[in-house]
């Protein structure tokens, strides 16, 4: 089968690498007890115009220059390493941006993503002539479409729900919520692994 992966908190996970940046930078008290990404984004976005600005400059450093922070979510390269040997082609298929929002140090995202790849091995399952970076989410859902990806894991229903994603295509959604029974829902790597 083709199979395509998400990667941003599909593959990569942000949530303690956001968590400590936030604290860093003083955006959440020191004691706080927001550790998930969404949660920082949620108490950010709830000060109105300054804080959604500081929540787009922690993603552009995150993404970018911070992004070796974060880790693989676990059971990635186990996970990974079973599909290759079972020879199913792998792609990764990325909604990213070339830069950052309010990135004043220009840090281009997509060469910092796949460094971290590289590093954390995952290039070793996948190729880098399969990862693809799209400027759109229409790019990305055109992506998955022209590569025929008989899979696609997305941790983001707009996505999979997306009245342009490709019908042929089956969706599993990785960690979605709210989650209403109609696709695959899989919590982990290795639920993923027993599913395909």
């Amino acid at each position: 089968m083709r199979i395509g992966f998400d990667l941003d908190n599909t593959i990569i996970c942000y949530d303690p690498a956001f968590a400590a940046a936030a604290r860093a930078r003083n955006l959440v008290p020191a004691e706080s007890a927001l550790h998930k990404k969404e949660e920082i984004k949620a108490y950010l976005h709830a000060q109105g115009d300054s804080g959604r600005h500081a929540w787009q400059a922690l993603q552009g450093y995150m993404y970018g220059r911070g992004i070796q922070q974060a880790m693989l979510f676990d059971g990635v390269l186990d996970t990974l390493e079973q599909l290759a040997a079972e020879k199913h082609e792998l792609f990764i298929i990325s909604h990213k941006t070339e830069y950052g929002h309010f990135d004043e140090t220009r840090t281009p995202l997509r060469h910092a993503a796949t460094t971290f790849l590289e590093v954390h091995q995952v290039t070793k399952y996948i190729q880098t002539n399969h990862i693809f970076y799209c400027a759109t989410l229409g790019e990305k859902l055109a992506t998955i479409a022209r590569l025929a990806c008989d899979l696609f894991v997305d941790d983001l229903a707009d996505v999979l729900f997306h009245k342009d994603f490709p019908q042929a295509t089956r969706r599993i959604a990785f960690r979605t919520h709210p989650f209403d029974g109609t696709y695959d829902l899989v919590m982990a790597w290795s639920e993923l692994q027993a599913l395909v």
